[in-house]
């Protein structure tokens, strides 16, 4: 992949030697528009807490980013690669290790970047999360195994199953919650043999 312009990039996880605050650690995004040496303006400020209230944690910004627990972490580097104001994310496993709730956070967020214009190029085990927000997959299977198109014909059960090992299915989920698209999630039994 080749992207001429800024990228912002949020690892899979990350931990500050430093007692920097949310909102230290957002600012840091602001580098690229600042000069050599230079401290932060007020304008890196604003766009450092509209992130911050962007991901829902403007109220976290004083605390001390070690003391966040690992989604409120992931959350502030998602801000802090959103007050880059780069066109391009690149996020590494962005939901790995969080629980349900700041999962459902994370990929909604992303949904709302991309719905904007922004483009999120992201990896992931779960390709639930993949079918939520990815207009295009790129399934690696291993060797020469790579199947790259719409995230709906890429991630099929049979591909999944074949993936992971596991007997994936597919739910179909619509209605107003939804917002009126339709969306499919995959499933595994784990009380079933491994596919072979």
């Amino acid at each position: 992949m080749r992207v001429d312009g800024p990228t912002g990039y949020v690892p899979q996880s990350h931990r500050s030697a430093f007692a920097y605050t949310a909102l230290d650690m957002v600012l840091m995004g602001r580098a690229r528009w600042l000069r050599p040496m230079a401290a932060p303006r007020r304008r890196d400020y604003e766009h450092a807490r509209a992130a911050l209230a962007r991901v829902g944690l403007l109220a976290f910004a004083e605390r001390d980013y070690p003391t966040l627990s690992g989604g409120e972490r992931q959350l502030v580097l998602i801000a802090r690669a959103m007050a880059a104001e780069s066109p391009v994310l690149v996020l590494d496993e962005p939901a790995s290790a969080l629980d349900l709730r700041n999962q459902g956070r994370i990929l909604h967020l992303l949904r709302g970047l991309a719905d904007e214009g922004c483009t999120i190029v992201l990896t992931t085990h779960h390709p639930d999360h993949a079918l939520e927000i990815a207009d295009t997959a790129i399934l690696l299977g291993g060797g020469a195994d790579v199947r790259i198109g719409p995230a709906e014909s890429v991630l099929t059960d049979a591909a999944v199953s074949a993936l992971y090992g596991v007997r994936a299915y597919s739910l179909t989920l619509d209605g107003a919650e939804h917002a009126g698209r339709v969306r499919r999630t995959i499933v595994t039994r784990y009380d079933q043999e491994p596919c072979p």
